[in-house]
């Protein structure tokens, strides 16, 4: 029921698009309407099918619009000439009004998908910052981050790398061979993307100095977020560094 009700949403717009093309043949005609008005209000149709449904839904409403064009007002009326000039040329002007609009909605809605992504995975950010910072420093921080971190943004596995200690932590399955990339990204001093395996593998920092590595398996975040997810798995290791000296120093003084 529901993999019906998924395409009828999906042809939704065409069969929108065609009643409109249905409804201003009958209003032109009716009301006798020249070409140029009837070829608008198809032009039109062909728009909001290119807007809502796609090039081949625009595609189709193109077709049918010029054989409505060529049968209800081009003379001689309710007859086809397939061959006449301006069929082709109402024709190329429909498909390229198409194309064109197509393109540009797709580029939008791309881009509106980014953005709900983007705010997302700064919420997503933000609260990964909030419960790093309220760690009991005293467990065992590194894995506690990457679990968090897989938890928080849904990922598959999750891989840190302290290079002081030269430990490896991981969250999530599938994590042979992820080792030895984070420790490499660490090594190289570089981010880098794998499109095959959706990873990230990126450099942890505290200022310009690499301290580690992090492999974020399973996921197309932007490389702004990977980046600030590697800085937080810096700064959280290096805290609780810190409070460990701060501790051991307590007890000896």
């Amino acid at each position: 029921m529901s993999a019906v009700r998924a395409k009828f949403v999906r042809l939704g717009p065409c069969f929108l698009a065609l009643a409109g093309v249905l409804a201003c043949t009958w209003i032109s005609f009716r009301f006798d309407q020249n070409l140029a008005t009837a070829g608008f209000l198809y032009l039109v149709c062909v728009v909001l099918a290119a807007v809502y449904g796609g090039i081949w839904q625009a595609t189709l409403i193109s077709v049918i619009s010029v054989a409505c064009l060529d049968y209800f007002f081009n003379a001689p009326i309710f007859s086809f000439r397939v061959e006449r000039i301006s069929n082709w040329v109402e024709l190329g002007a429909f498909e390229f009004t198409a194309v064109v609009i197509s393109r540009l909605s797709n580029r939008a809605q791309l881009r509106a998908m980014e953005a709900v992504s983007e705010r997302r995975d700064t919420a997503r950010l933000y609260q990964t910052a909030r419960r790093i910072l309220l760690f009991d420093t005293r467990a065992d921080v590194g894995s506690r981050v990457t679990s968090l971190i897989q938890e928080m943004f849904e990922l598959r596995t999750v891989v840190l790398f302290d290079a002081q200690p030269a430990t490896s932590f991981a969250s999530g399955s599938k994590t042979q061979g992820l080792e030895q990339r984070t420790r490499d990204a660490h090594l190289l001093n570089k981010d880098t993307f794998d499109t095959k395996e959706e990873t990230w593998f990126c450099v942890l920092r505290l200022g310009v100095r690499p301290v580690g590595g992090l492999a974020l398996c399973g996921t197309h975040m932007g490389e702004i977020t990977a980046t600030a997810l590697a800085s937080l798995c810096a700064i959280a290791l290096e805290r609780a560094r810190t409070i460990e000296k701060q501790a051991i120093a307590e007890a000896e003084r």
